[in-house]
């Protein structure tokens, strides 16, 4: 299972031994000697730190993290890694949380309040 921050520093470069360190874990999971987990809730903390955190457009950092979900070796625990990548995906298209676009994705009814989510279709 990876955690949030070993994303984020190879996301962003910005402490040089970590992302190091990230670099070569995810180098060695695109070549096939290691496979990771990343949580659901890893992608949801990911997206909110990289918007509101470091306030990086989302057109800058959702292609990045798409390219990691997209590696073989990368599974997605605890969600289809379908859905993930949709509301991902969706959030480029709508100016609307990863998580209300996650569970619209699902295709299951959704109660809100949020007048956003409820238009959707």
């Amino acid at each position: 299972m990876v955690d949030t921050n070993v994303i984020l520093r190879l996301l962003l470069a910005d402490v040089k031994e970590q992302y190091k360190e990230a670099k070569l874990l995810f180098s060695d999971i695109e070549s096939g000697k290691k496979k990771v987990y990343v949580s659901v809730l890893v992608i949801g903390e990911l997206v909110w730190i990289l918007e509101k955190y470091y306030a990086i457009a989302r057109n800058e950092f959702i292609e990045k993290i798409l390219a990691i979900l997209a590696m073989k070796n990368v599974k997605v625990f605890e969600a289809d890694k379908k859905l993930v990548v949709g509301a991902l995906r969706a959030m480029l298209k709508y100016n609307m949380d990863f998580t209300d676009l996650y569970l619209w994705k699902t295709g299951m009814e959704i109660v809100s309040f949020d007048k956003k989510l409820n238009k959707l279709e």
